[in-house]
């Protein structure tokens, strides 16, 4: 700390000590995440004849997207929907023969074996007329499965294989969607922060924001929705995930962004902006500008910082000015004039 006094007036900047309810607040590295990501594939094997949508386009649940061929699956129906029919003509040609051989029984005149073979075949038409209404149930499923369409609300990403090019069925990757309205970010906290916010976390959910690189304003509107089942050991810290609404998909999966966790408010904190503390000798300081425009250094007690501000837990009262900017020219007692803007009026006297 100075410890002597100049003449001279110093420039500085000052601002006033206010009073203000203040949140307690976790800062963090995030990275968003998709809310769910869907890898698309084929479910029948063919040529892929239509993409109905531009890479990078939304796309809403249900919304066509791939036609592969449908004619191998058409004539597969077709063919199946033919021996459906078969199959229904020789049951009834086999349920015929069985009520007449029923109605001799076993005799002099039916042998007890043909007796025997009308009743089986009479079964085995029977089993092989409901194998037949499954192979066209399938082959209608398999017709359907040409016609590609999306499973969940979301994004497209690059797609992996274009028109004319035959999909393996299961193996081959088309697309992936990703889920962006809602949107996670998640990131990770010291394990002793972890006792606060699970208490906090019993009266409700806890706000989150999200502060986005090239953007004036964070991304408000963020809850709390999950908490890591354990705590890594190697780093000490426990995973933590937020929900963002994100109506403007101003959040991106993959990005990285400061998470801002806001797990209390303290009301009626003293705060001064930040700058205006110094760490000296014998422990944080202040410059006060006295009524009479001469600065004298206050030992003061810090809290947590707010954003740009830092609580003051002892030392300072409101209303009182203190230094912001030029606290290396001061000297207990000196003189100051305070200039808070290169352009603006110097002043000469505080109110």
């Amino acid at each position: 700390m100075p410890a002597t006094a100049s003449a001279a007036m110093a420039p500085v900047a000052v601002a006033q000590v206010i009073e203000r309810d203040v949140p307690a607040e976790i800062r963090a590295i995030g990275s968003v995440q998709a809310y769910s990501t869907v890898t698309v594939r084929s479910q029948v094997t063919g040529q892929l004849m239509k993409t109905h949508f531009k890479e990078g386009d939304k796309v809403k649940t249900g919304d066509p997207m791939f036609t592969i061929d449908p004619r191998p699956s058409q004539a597969a129906l077709n063919q199946a929907q033919a021996d459906l029919a078969q199959a229904g003509a020789k049951l009834e040609q086999a349920q015929r023969d069985w009520e007449r051989a029923q109605k001799l029984g076993p005799s002099e005149a039916l042998a007890q074996s043909t007796y025997d073979g009308y009743k089986a075949a009479w079964e085995a038409a029977q089993a092989a007329l409901l194998a037949n209404r499954a192979a066209v149930s399938n082959a209608a499923l398999n017709l359907e499965f040409t016609s590609i369409r999306s499973p969940i609300d979301g994004r497209t990403g690059t797609v992996m294989t274009k028109n004319g090019n035959i999909i393996k069925a299961e193996d081959d990757q088309i697309v992936t969607i990703n889920q962006v309205q809602p949107i996670y970010v998640t990131f990770s906290v010291p394990e002793q922060e972890l006792p606060g916010i699970r208490d906090r976390m019993k009266s409700g959910r806890l706000g989150v924001r999200a502060e986005v690189a090239g953007l004036d304003s964070p991304v408000t509107g963020g809850q709390l929705s999950f908490i890591n089942n354990a705590v890594d050991s190697n780093t000490g810290t426990i995973l933590l995930r937020a929900a963002f609404p994100n109506e403007h998909e101003t959040l991106w999966p993959g990005q990285f962004v400061n998470a801002v966790l806001t797990v209390d408010v303290q009301t009626n904190a003293v705060v001064v902006p930040s700058q205006a503390v110094e760490n000296g000798q014998q422990g944080d300081f202040v410059f006060v500008v006295n009524s009479d425009l001469t600065a004298q250094p206050r030992s003061v007690v810090v809290g947590s910082r707010a954003g740009e501000q830092t609580i003051i837990r002892q030392g300072l009262r409101p209303g009182e000015s203190v230094v912001t900017s030029g606290q290396l020219r001061l000297a207990p007692g000196m003189k100051v004039q305070i200039q808070n803007s290169s352009t603006g009026p110097q002043l000469t006297s505080l109110p």
